[in-house]
């Protein structure tokens, strides 16, 4: 048996030899939420696993000028977490706030925005991935840092994002980007794709991750032209899941 992974009690959590046989219960309800609300607490229930995810950040935007072509970095993951919070613990009714997916850069060029937090009352919370950065082929845009994943706090068990793609520029000829970082576990899903193009003069905006995946939007794909400007994707937003148990 696995350790909560698909709903199981995570039995070795926080526990001593003791009185781990006191852990286990029957799986009451599984409550999804993929917009911010509250979740009630019912009079049946001896704890819950709480898992979350933090929103992905937004890609950044590239312009492409004479000579070159460019891709814009991808934005990070969310962070992920898991807890066990017994019911005496809870309050009756506990508010949910999801992370929004970041904001994907202009094609001005501007960088992608951090994604958000998502957090379960005052017991845990995953932060939001990094946004990409922006860049300028040839110019002070090209630098810059590789977007870092979100990650969990105050869980059981925290996780990291998977982190964005950094920027790059090729001389007289095509660029291509790789695919956005992932939501990080036990939840998060893939980040937006990237592209392989082929020619000189194709250029793409980064695509957006999926609603509630966590994951990172692409950056941005300028041509080999001054005038080939693209945006970047939005970050997919972040998730909770509630297992209850009696």
């Amino acid at each position: 048996m696995n350790h909560g992974f698909f709903g199981f009690p995570m039995a070795d959590l926080n526990k001593s030899a003791g009185d781990k046989v006191n852990v286990s219960g029957r799986l009451l309800r599984i409550t999804t939420l993929t917009t911010s609300g509250n979740w009630v607490k019912q009079k049946d229930v001896g704890y819950i696993i709480v898992e979350l995810l933090g929103g992905g950040g937004g890609g950044g935007g590239s312009q492409g000028v004479a000579n070159f072509s460019c891709n814009a970095a991808s934005g990070a993951g969310g962070g992920g977490c898991r807890k066990k919070i017994m019911a005496t613990a809870l309050a009756d009714s506990e508010a949910i706030t999801i992370g929004i997916g970041g904001t994907g850069g202009l094609s001005t060029p501007t960088s992608g925005s951090q994604g958000g937090t998502t957090s379960f009352g005052t017991h845990c919370s995953a932060s939001g991935g990094e946004g990409g950065f922006y860049t300028i082929s040839a110019s002070s845009g090209v630098t810059g840092f590789t977007a870092l994943g979100g990650v969990g706090m105050g869980g059981d068990i925290n996780f990291r994002g998977s982190p964005g793609f950094n920027v790059g520029t090729q001389y007289g000829s095509y660029c291509s980007s790789a695919p956005a970082g992932n939501g990080a576990l036990p939840i998060g899903g893939p980040g937006a794709r990237g592209y392989n193009l082929k020619n000189i003069t194709d250029a793409s905006d980064g695509d957006d991750a999926t609603a509630n995946s966590g994951g990172g939007g692409g950056g941005g794909v300028s041509a080999y032209s001054a005038a080939s400007n693209r945006s970047g994707g939005d970050g997919g937003s972040g998730l909770c899941v509630v297992y209850e148990y009696s």
